[in-house]
């Protein structure tokens, strides 16, 4: 069987696709607007991992499961439509995997009896979803892809699909076939140009302005539960050594003779994580010299690039910037390599 490269459309979500939010707005007859979420709100929360993988939902594949089952997707390239706007390419997965149906029951059971579908109805609730109270989670609808963490790549920024696009024209969760009418996205790395003041280029407005006051809102508790587990790992392997937000680090290390930072963040991708970590161990490290020659670790939630790390080899080599990226394995509750 030749192999097959698909898109599928997700529904939106506003925290990255580890919990349901609520916040999309879907056309009538789809399951979204049926039932107030879709399955895939949960597509990349990887704190819930079987045997190193991560089980969740498509709905494109769900329709055409008799098809995919038992399968491999070389890659899946996923696309979202924001409320009122054009559909957008949001990120990547490779290898995906389509479990057979046994498979998918006994997934289902192991969530069960580890309490995770308890915790995803508490999700439901917390986001105010309507059906919260219904018990729509079955082996079909909620597990019937798998894939491991470091084969997903979310885009740093939501690419637009050209209008030309036949995704356009696709108003439903179906799969789409990657083909001739429509390549899959190239992201590339923008290059710095310089701008000269006389250039045609917006610039912001200085005027005051106002924002209006945001509702209520979740307080995710990803950052937190990492920086506990990673905690409790390192006072197992270092004892006393290992101490939690001492001058306000997430995490360090006291060693004979180093001293390791850790700062965590929980961002969609490791480029983000380790731009807003950078200042912050900068500062813990030297402003006020409490360390001598600290070790810099950003900690994130999903795995790291071959750019990612060639940008930190630049850091190291011509800045002497002592700083590495480790991406948290929520299995072992250590980080995916350890550290030199």
């Amino acid at each position: 069987m030749a192999k097959t490269e698909l898109h599928c459309r997700i529904c939106w979500n506003t925290a990255s696709w580890w919990r349901p939010t609520g916040s999309a707005r879907e056309a009538s007859k789809t399951y979204y607007a049926a039932h107030g979420f879709g399955h895939e709100e949960w597509l990349f929360d990887m704190t819930r991992l079987v045997d190193g993988f991560r089980y969740g939902a498509l709905q494109p594949i769900h329709k055409l499961i008799s098809t995919y089952e038992g399968r491999q997707i070389p890659v899946i390239y996923l696309y979202t439509r924001r409320p009122g706007a054009n559909p957008v390419w949001i990120g990547e997965i490779r290898n995906t995997q389509v479990p057979q149906a046994e498979e998918r029951r006994q997934v289902f059971e192991h969530f069960k009896e580890a309490g995770w579908l308890a915790e995803m109805q508490q999700e439901l609730m917390h986001a105010n979803i309507p059906s919260a109270s219904e018990n729509l989670f079955t082996p079909n609808d909620t597990f019937n892809v798998r894939f491991q963490p470091q084969d997903v790549a979310l885009y740093p920024e939501s690419v637009p699909v050209p209008r030309a696009h036949k995704i356009h024209r696709q108003h439903r969760y179906h799969p789409l076939l990657v083909d001739a009418e429509g390549p899959p996205p190239q992201v590339t790395v923008e290059t710095p140009r310089e701008v000269s003041p006389s250039s045609s280029q917006r610039l912001r407005s200085t005027e005051l302005r106002y924002h209006p006051p945001r509702d209520g809102h979740v307080v995710d508790p990803v950052h937190d539960r990492i920086q506990k587990l990673l905690f409790e790992t390192l006072r197992h392997t270092h004892g006393e050594a290992a101490r939690y937000e001492s001058n306000r680090v997430d995490l360090s290390l006291h060693l004979q003779n180093r001293t390791v930072l850790f700062e965590i963040k929980t961002e969609r991708s490791a480029k983000q994580c380790i731009r807003l970590a950078l200042g912050q161990l900068l500062e813990y490290a030297h402003y006020q010299r409490v360390y001598p020659r600290p070790e810099l670790v950003v900690v994130g939630n999903c795995p790291a690039v071959s750019e990612d790390e060639e940008y930190l080899r630049l850091l190291r080599e011509r800045y002497g910037i002592p700083v590495v990226y480790r991406f948290f394995n929520w299995e072992t509750h250590n980080l995916d390599s350890p550290l030199a």
